[in-house]
């Protein structure tokens, strides 16, 4: 019995090497993506410099400080005299708090997480339009493998077109946050009006706060509201009752309004 034991503990797992392949057709798309964005990042860091746009938060050279501006950013009491702020500081504090966690970090230069910073929304947006495609979009009306290929080459667009040259060739963090964040709420909203839930509702109430960097420049959050019309003008009128239908629309907006309430309230 020992003998049997001792062969079950160290029996080569072929099971689990043939799930390989399989898990690899499934997901080559997302690996292929990551490691395109990894390597655009890669060749485009370069130690000891900080990567500057045409206009820049730069939260890493203080930290500290910049999170208390978030926290307190209705009164921009550091511009001249102090003023009213004219856009949506307080949107930047998922950012701030999280570059504020990373600066805790020793040994971490303030210029490789800005770096990290402005490459982390690369890589998560093109992973999103491919979900967004995959998993929304396409998935009801092509074969799986049209999908898979589609979404991939969809996602592969959103990262190599001009328009994502120009955004990053001269980041500003409001925009590139858009940019990696825009598909993933597109994502998590369709997600809530096909299947109803409140997993769903507290993904979107997430994902939206998260976001909020993106909505720095106020209008961009007016550009997000109105993607969504489309969107829920066909939930409205297709063959479902509307009922339903107006409370998955209505619950899905509250769901984006009130997260974003902390930053939106100061600049009504």
């Amino acid at each position: 019995m020992a003998k049997n034991i001792t062969k079950a503990k160290h029996r080569f797992p072929l099971r689990q090497i043939r799930r390989i392949p399989k898990f690899l057709r499934r997901a080559w798309p997302i690996l292929i993506l990551i490691t395109l964005t990894i390597l655009i990042a890669f060749l485009n860091y370069e130690p000891g410099t900080f990567l500057l746009g045409w206009d820049n938060l730069s939260s890493e050279l203080g930290p500290a400080l910049n999170l208390k501006r978030t926290l307190f950013s209705v009164w921009q009491e550091y511009q001249s005299l102090g003023l009213l702020g004219g856009m949506a500081h307080a949107a930047d504090l998922p950012r701030a708090l999280l570059i504020y966690l990373f600066s805790l970090l020793p040994g971490l230069p303030l210029s490789s997480i800005r770096y990290l910073f402005i490459f982390l929304p690369l890589i998560l947006g093109p992973l999103g339009v491919y979900l967004f495609l995959s998993q929304r979009l396409f998935k009801t009306h092509l074969d799986s493998r049209t999908v898979q290929y589609a979404s991939f080459l969809g996602g592969l667009f959103y990262l190599l077109n001009l328009a994502t040259l120009q955004t990053f060739f001269t980041p500003f963090e409001s925009f590139i946050y858009f940019y990696g964040a825009f598909p993933w709420l597109l994502f998590f909203v369709t997600g809530y009006l096909e299947t109803p839930g409140w997993r769903s509702l507290i993904a979107i109430f997430i994902v939206t706060f998260i976001s909020s960097p993106a909505f720095y420049v106020e209008t961009l959050f007016v550009v997000f509201c109105l993607s969504l019309i489309p969107i829920f003008s066909e939930v409205f009128f297709s063959p479902k009752k509307k009922i339903n239908s107006l409370k998955k629309i209505s619950q899905s907006i509250l769901s984006v309004l009130i997260p974003s309430l902390f930053w939106l309230l100061p600049v009504v």
